[in-house]
């Protein structure tokens, strides 16, 4: 499992001295882990002013949003230092949408994590295993963006449950990504049933 920063007031800066680096926000003429003033791609980079949470950092941005606030809010956006939550390929999401609930499994270490799905990955040959600093750390991953994950051993087991969030314009609490996926994971089959999928 890679490690996202996205979302986090604290993901990237100028300096390229943020949680993660720069280059995984994209590229001038192409940014897509940080918004731009007119929200397109090739916009110029939005900063964080004296009364955001992190002056000086630029505005970083999940797929996931809350519409209720202004594009350019740090705070429209799921903070990955406080909220689990999984990032799935934009191709390749087996019909869950923005969102959904999805359970998630350290099959090394025995621990579990319940998330919810709030980001994409436009590369289209990138595999299934992205989640955030609070999901690596509620699985006791190293949560480091930059240097943390689970490289090459993987062992990380992703349960989605389609349909089962608000869709994108809501950003589910923490509290509320248990309360829910909990329900979802018992009705599934719950701990018992995810340890035999370690053996298919």
């Amino acid at each position: 499992m890679d490690i996202d920063a996205d979302g986090s007031p604290r993901a990237y800066n100028p300096q390229n001295t943020g949680l993660d680096d720069l280059r995984n926000a994209g590229r001038p003429g192409h940014w897509v882990g940080i918004v731009t003033h007119n929200d397109k791609p090739w916009g110029k980079p939005v900063i964080q002013k004296r009364t955001n949470p992190a002056p000086g950092y630029f505005v970083s941005q999940t797929a996931l949003s809350d519409f209720n606030k202004h594009f350019t809010n740090p705070t429209a956006y799921v903070n990955a230092e406080k909220i689990p939550y999984i990032v799935l390929p934009q191709k390749r999401s087996f019909g869950a949408v923005l969102g959904d609930m999805a359970v998630v499994y350290n099959m090394k270490n025995g621990r579990l994590a319940f998330a919810v799905y709030a980001d994409k990955n436009a590369d289209i040959n990138q595999s299934i295993g992205e989640g955030s600093i609070a999901l690596a750390r509620a699985l006791g991953i190293n949560s480091n963006p930059r240097t943390g994950g689970t490289g090459n051993r993987g062992n990380v087991l992703y349960l989605v449950f389609p349909k089962s969030g608000r869709g994108n314009g809501h950003i589910p609490s923490r509290g509320e990504i248990i309360i829910k996926t909990q329900r979802l994971f018992r009705e599934w089959g719950g701990i018992r049933l995810l340890k035999t999928l370690k053996n298919c």
